[in-house]
């Protein structure tokens, strides 16, 4: 509803794929080694994005919608080398490569599998202080 409320298709959720446009480079970035996701800097993920044209830094800038990443395993999941932790879509392969060294340098890997957290941190209610 707030898709097509914004002038999109009703039906994007249910045909998602009929309406994007594939970027021109798709490559998975893969675990260096093996190990568990312990975390990943979120904000070092989000200007990753920026920088393959996903985001603007200024006003002015134009998005394109065809970049960004997918896939994402989440925190825990156990690794092997060389499994594919998302997949880096870009608009040239030296757009990509700088992606995902960002990534490389945003998820954590660690040899323990990290403890689970809980989904919802605290309920905030009219009597919340």
């Amino acid at each position: 509803r707030m898709v097509a409320a914004l002038g999109g298709p009703a039906d994007y959720l249910e045909h998602h794929a009929r309406y994007r446009i594939a970027a021109a480079t798709i490559r998975p970035f893969a675990a260096p080694r093996a190990g568990y996701i312990s975390g990943m800097d979120c904000r070092a993920v989000g200007v990753a994005v920026i920088g393959l044209g996903g985001g603007r830094r200024k006003a002015s800038d134009v998005i394109d919608l065809t970049v960004g990443f997918s896939h994402f395993k989440p925190v825990g999941t156990k690794l092997a080398p060389g499994d594919p932790i998302c997949l880096v879509h870009a608009r040239n392969t030296m757009e990509a490569d700088a992606a995902i060294a960002a990534l490389t340098e945003a998820v954590r890997l660690a040899d323990e599998a990290p403890a689970l957290q809980p989904v919802v941190a605290a309920r905030i209610t009219d009597a919340s202080p």
